[in-house]
């Protein structure tokens, strides 16, 4: 064996992923070159370390901030073609690089909306307001065949229990008001984040984080396990994941951490998925087959550098307890 061929095993030799054919002639190796010998005790006593240090949980501002400064990053590159051109003339960007022009942009768009706003307030003023539902028990037809346009929080409603009035879209449009314990309010948030097709990224982030204080309830564990595999958007199936971290245990949020970890193509979900199973491994849970392949799968071949180094970490947490 040359010494070439020594450093591209070193990281499965200490991670005991070798036949045994590999492992004797990588022994044999070290014991006749001292370089080798050295190197291969640098990186156990590298991955000691890393297993002894005890993580730290980033502020929630600061990790907020970077996910998101992530999406956006993300969404850059995928935008190819006339896209990348809609997405320079977002009003966003203007007024960050031109401040100056946004400026009179933007007094120029007071200017016309002062004179046109009241003239339509004045028109619709004998229209009939949208009538605000206080959860009045719609029946599971009203449920079918209406949609979301938006939602927003009750302000001063008790934070445990959150007041929400969802904006619904019929022949006759109504605001439903209430928490997320209310049978209705609770029935329209699970359908607005099962189909992705009716509703835009904003509003099922926005549901998620309703429904995600009512994560005892199976039901709900259920459709936030769901929308963590299948929701189309990467910052919806990362809150998803978030919503499920106290439920590892449970088997149909494992098998969802599972499959994010091993097909999600966002960096940023597999890292929230492998984080929540490095915390699984180092709990004392029992280990299946799935898991344990999954594990290795992804410390072989998972592009990004931290996950495979978790991976490998969960391993060698889950020790003696892995039979096969």
């Amino acid at each position: 064996m040359q010494c070439e061929e020594f450093e591209q095993l070193i990281f499965l030799y200490v991670n005991d992923e070798l036949e045994d054919s590999e492992r004797v002639r990588v022994e044999q190796h070290v014991g006749a070159c001292a370089d080798c010998a050295a190197a291969l005790a640098r990186e156990q006593r590298w991955l000691d370390t890393l297993a002894a240090r005890a993580s730290e949980e980033p502020a929630p501002a600061l990790l907020a901030q970077c996910r998101s400064e992530l999406a956006e990053a993300i969404d850059d590159i995928s935008l190819t073609g006339w896209r990348r051109w809609v997405e320079l003339l977002r009003p966003t960007r203007w007024i960050v690089l031109r401040p100056a022009v946004s400026a009179v942009a933007l007094v120029l768009l007071g200017i016309i909306a002062g004179n046109v706003i009241p003239s339509w307030l004045m028109r619709d003023a004998g229209q009939e307001s949208t009538p605000v539902v206080t959860v009045s028990g719609l029946s599971d037809h009203d449920l079918r065949n209406v949609d979301v346009s938006g939602l927003t929080w009750v302000p001063g409603s008790d934070p445990t229990a959150p007041a929400v009035e969802l904006q619904m879209t019929a022949p006759k449009p109504f605001t439903l008001r209430g928490t997320a314990t209310d049978s209705d309010v609770r029935q329209v948030l699970l359908s607005v984040v099962r189909d992705s097709a009716r509703s835009d990224a904003g509003l099922r982030l926005e549901s998620v984080d309703v429904l995600r204080l009512q994560d005892q309830d199976p039901e709900v564990r259920q459709v936030l396990a769901f929308a963590a595999r299948n929701d189309p958007n990467p910052g919806v199936r990362l809150k998803a994941l978030e919503s499920l971290r106290a439920f590892a245990r449970d088997p149909q949020v494992r098998q969802a951490l599972l499959d994010a970890l091993m097909r999600d193509d966002n960096p940023g979900v597999r890292v929230e998925a492998i984080n929540t199973l490095r915390v699984l491994c180092g709990s004392g849970a029992q280990p299946d087959r799935q898991l344990v392949e999954v594990l290795k799968d992804r410390m072989r071949k998972d592009p990004s550098t931290y996950v495979r180094l978790q991976s490998a970490a969960a391993i060698r947490d889950l020790g003696p307890r892995v039979t096969y």
